[in-house]
């Protein structure tokens, strides 16, 4: 009607673009709205601390920008086009064609795009729904709820000594263990292994995790064989999983309490069988792993707490560790849930 009336194709393309603009403009403005009232339910749902703030997040804010423009100019510059150069003398005359209203085939191309991508959509938040499911039901092997990492800045037997005892004494601690790093974490250490003194090392690799005798009881691993390792600073005893007694053929645990194993060049006795628990995520099978006492690979103090008091043990750990290192800058890493995204939930320093 606007073109039989006599306006000009350039006034009908920036119409539909303005429009374009509007509509796109109010789906965004919906959309955080939206995002902002769906956000409590999803770090619920999804055991994180999301938050989000479009005045100071200026990477989002450019995201957005550029998201409004392209979608703008995509969306309304093929309708005013068409329109723009549509010939209302032929429709009277009734004889347009698809050559003259143009790109009927283009926004089939468009309208079964949307349709895809939609549906596309919609399968991967219910893969995405199902994974974390998983990850919640699915049994770690360990529990690392209300863990706290501190950093070990240097080997110092001394000031690590202290900090044990002052650490223990925090009220709300309820285990403290020097540690490589925890059972699942991103550095994981492989290296060849002789059992029962065997003429040569097996054919396959062993994880190896340098942790003291409180490493049980802090991420509750559990012992289905012999007995735990002894405090010690020097490599004296070994632990091993059920995927080791896997890997060897044998079937019964105690089968290898007692026997000798040659790891990292140390030998010692097995004394104990854990059971599996994951090192690495859900998609990697569980690998043969031994644990045994090396202070010298202690990298990190696992704390665990009692989550009653969260803010003030924390403030008390950072005082003792600080306390101890005065040259070095605090760090932590607090896990406050065991779902398979093995990386913790806050960090502060």
């Amino acid at each position: 009607m606007r073109k039989v009336l006599g306006s000009r194709p350039r006034q009908l393309f920036w119409q539909f673009l303005s429009e374009t603009a509007v509509i796109t403009g109010f789906s965004i403005i919906a959309a955080y709205f939206l995002s902002q009232l769906a956000m409590p339910f999803l770090n619920d749902w999804f055991d994180t601390n999301l938050k989000i703030n479009l005045l100071q997040d200026t990477r989002l804010l450019a995201f957005l920008s550029i998201l409004l423009v392209t979608v703008v100019f995509l969306a309304g510059s093929y309708p005013g086009l068409v329109i723009a150069g549509f010939r209302p003398a032929l429709a009277l005359k009734s004889k347009i064609t698809q050559q003259h209203v143009g790109g009927f085939s283009l926004r089939r191309v468009l309208v079964i795009g949307q349709f895809a991508i939609s549906q596309a959509l919609i399968i991967g938040t219910i893969v995405i729904a199902s994974q974390m499911q998983f990850s919640k039901k699915t049994d770690l092997g360990f529990n690392k709820d209300a863990v706290v990492m501190l950093p070990l800045p240097q080997n110092d037997l001394t000031k690590t000594s202290t900090l044990r005892s002052k650490l223990s004494q925090v009220p709300g601690v309820e285990d403290v263990s020097f540690c490589f790093q925890a059972p699942a974490a991103n550095s994981n250490n492989s290296t060849n292994v002789r059992f029962d003194n065997r003429a040569e090392d097996e054919p396959f690799s062993i994880n190896t995790k340098a942790a003291d005798a409180d490493y049980l009881s802090t991420f509750d691993l559990k012992l289905i064989a012999g007995r735990n390792i002894i405090q010690s600073d020097t490599i004296r005893e070994y632990l091993v999983n059920e995927a080791f007694i896997k890997r060897l053929g044998l079937t019964n645990p105690e089968d290898v309490i007692n026997k000798n194993l040659r790891v990292w060049g140390n030998d010692a006795l097995i004394v104990g069988v854990v059971k599996d628990f994951y090192t690495y995520s859900f998609r990697a099978n569980i690998a043969p792993t031994c644990i045994m006492s090396s202070y010298d690979n202690y990298n990190n103090i696992a704390v665990k707490i009692n989550t009653s008091n969260v803010k003030n043990i924390l403030a008390a750990l950072e005082k003792n560790w600080s306390e101890t290192y005065p040259e070095f800058v605090y760090d932590h890493q607090f896990w406050m849930s065991a779902s398979q995204n093995f990386m913790p939930l806050m960090t502060s320093c």
